[in-house]
């Protein structure tokens, strides 16, 4: 049976008498509140972040003064040069510090915010009469509740809005946010104010009607056993996760498991239901992301601990995403893989805010945690008819981007080709990251001339994605104990190489050895352990010659299918080996 999560108590914040005696920095001085509200210069934290309405939202109603809101303050932190030195040596199987984690104490005493940080923003809120705040165990997060009044005053006069999409409903402001001026140098942004709740959202196509006695109809769970070579897998170890966050308003359901086990659970151990959730799980319609994500990640990694991570409705300013990270840094035992099925045009997220992201995925890697991101369903994307539009974080060099294939032959299990949906390109923000500067150079140096892309749609020197894929088409999921064919996207192959990975994981556990972490230095140093896919392309833009074609696969690395397919009795020898040589 499932149990629910009890997360690390919110530690209540600066605001209080002895908190602001532990401190030992707040000066409180007459006339402050009247240089807050007429003196101050005020600047925009997130001058780039877009606050148009996304297509399908529309706004309901104003936001009435008296009601009340919640809001995040990432407070800049410390030390994050440090962090990132630290992240690449426990990360590199060259470095001799390769699997030396920290734990999220020495994480926590490493970036946590200065004092004067702390009490310059605490300072700020309480002379604008916010008073009830709480902080994670980094204390780079703050939450604070306040009325719509206030907030609008503390952030130059944003209005906010609600909005729906006719399912979901979401507090935001069309007018940007505002801080003074100083508090530019302890403030990274404010969220709950702009961004939108994004995601993916599965697509079906037909499978036709057939009927092929030699072969299989469709992809369920024996077949990405036997495609990706863990038939015989079974989870052992008691301190091996495994987790599939939510951000859509999306639940699965034990009765849909329940069916799905009946039709494709047989010929190998696993677990009946997941085994930790976190969130309030609704009881009604299950979604079929949230069903699919549990589906595969409990029949690729069997028999390991599940999470169902759910962060959606907690509160109208929420951002499901960010809510997730400040969860995970107030988690001492978090999940060690991580599935997340979360995009967003690259172009419409202000780079400060994506910065502080990467950060927060720095802190994950250096703890020992594997977080793995669709890469996007719409191929390398398109603006205008003549430029790309890289996804976040598809894009970010901090995490493991999965792209999708299918297979050749539908009704065999062999070898595969990059599918057109797979999210794929050059980032317009990040730069190449140094693991994969070499993969990419012979990429550009072998492609095919005639089927690239004018070079002008794409940075050549931005961060290429993705770094791995898997089968991402005819899925069978069983939604509402209905079984669903046809179901496709990036988000059901990130779940696969996740359970995947943690069997991975399962065996360096047994063996005394710290779990993965970030696994991108180490697939790039071996990629010869990885099966290279050289067939296929991702969807792009209208050319002429090459109608809505982006990226082709090619021998190696290419931005459709990355390095390829995991194939495990090799990844697995290269990962025990790889820590190993560290003991």
């Amino acid at each position: 049976a499932s149990e629910h999560l009890i997360f690390y108590p919110w530690i209540p914040m600066i605001i209080s008498p002895t908190m602001r005696a532990a401190v030992g920095l707040w000066v409180l001085f007459a006339g402050f509140s009247a240089v807050l509200s007429h003196s101050l210069e005020y600047v925009y934290l997130e001058p780039d972040q877009s606050t148009s309405v996304p297509d399908g939202w529309k706004i309901v109603e104003k936001v009435a003064e008296d009601e009340p809101l919640m809001l995040t303050f990432a407070l800049k932190q410390q030390n994050v040069d440090q962090l990132e030195d630290i992240f690449w040596s426990v990360s590199d199987p060259k470095d001799e510090s390769y699997g030396k984690h920290l734990s999220l104490h020495e994480v926590a005493a490493l970036v946590q915010p200065s004092n004067e940080t702390i009490a310059e923003v605490g300072k700020w809120l309480e002379m604008a009469g916010v008073t009830e705040c709480s902080t994670i165990i980094t204390k780079d997060f703050m939450q604070c509740s306040m009325t719509a009044r206030q907030a609008q005053k503390l952030l130059g006069n944003v209005q906010f809005n609600r909005y729906t999409d006719g399912q979901r409903k979401t507090i935001r402001s069309e007018v940007k946010y505002r801080v003074p001026k100083h508090l530019k140098d302890h403030l990274d942004f404010v969220g709950g104010v702009h961004r939108f709740p994004a995601g993916l959202r599965l697509k079906r196509e037909d499978m036709g009607n057939h009927s092929n006695p030699l072969g299989h109809i469709g992809i369920y769970p024996t077949i990405i056993r036997e495609r990706y070579n863990i038939s015989n897998e079974v989870g052992q170890h008691p301190d091996n996760s495994q987790c599939t966050p939510q951000f859509l308003e999306q639940f699965y359901h034990k009765r849909d498991l329940d069916v799905f086990w009946r039709w494709y659970g047989k010929g190998y151990v696993h677990r009946d239901d997941v085994d930790v959730v976190v969130g309030d799980v609704a009881d009604g319609m299950s979604g079929i992301e949230a069903s699919l994500d549990t589906q595969y990640i409990l029949s690729t990694g069997n028999n390991i601990t599940t999470w169902f991570w759910y962060t959606a409705g907690r509160h109208e300013q929420q951002e499901p995403f960010l809510q997730w990270l400040i969860d995970l840094s107030n988690m001492e035992n978090a999940p060690l893989v991580n599935s997340a099925s979360y995009s967003d045009v690259e172009a419409s997220v202000d780079p400060d805010y994506m910065r502080r992201v990467n950060t927060e995925f720095m802190k994950a890697g250096t703890r020992g945690l594997t977080l793995l991101f669709a890469s996007g369903d719409d191929g390398a994307g398109c603006k205008d008819n003549k430029r790309f539009e890289p996804q976040f974080p598809s894009s970010s060099p901090y995490v493991t981007t999965i792209g999708g294939t299918a297979f050749i032959k539908p009704f065999g299990i062999g070898e595969e080709q990059g599918y057109d949906i797979s999210g794929g390109g050059f980032s317009n923000v990040f730069p190449m990251p140094e693991y994969q500067k070499e993969h990419v150079a012979h990429y550009f140096d072998t492609a095919d001339k005639d089927k690239m892309p004018p070079e002008e749609y794409y940075t050549k020197t931005g961060r290429g994605y993705p770094d791995l894929a898997a089968v991402s088409n005819h899925y069978w999921v069983v939604n509402n104990m209905v079984p669903v064919p046809g179901v496709l996207g990036t988000s059901a192959s990130c779940p696969v190489i996740a359970g995947i990975l943690a069997h991975v994981n399962d065996y360096r556990l047994r063996s005394d050895l710290p779990p993965l972490g970030f696994i991108n230095p180490l697939i790039y140093q071996n990629a010869e352990k990885l099966t290279d896919v050289t067939k296929g392309y991702n969807a792009g833009c209208d050319l002429s010659e090459y109608y809505d074609r982006g990226f082709y696969a090619a021998e190696g690395w290419d931005p459709v299918t990355g390095l390829g397919n995991p194939n495990f009795p090799p990844l697995l020898e290269l990962s025990m080996k790889a820590a190993s040589n560290h003991l």
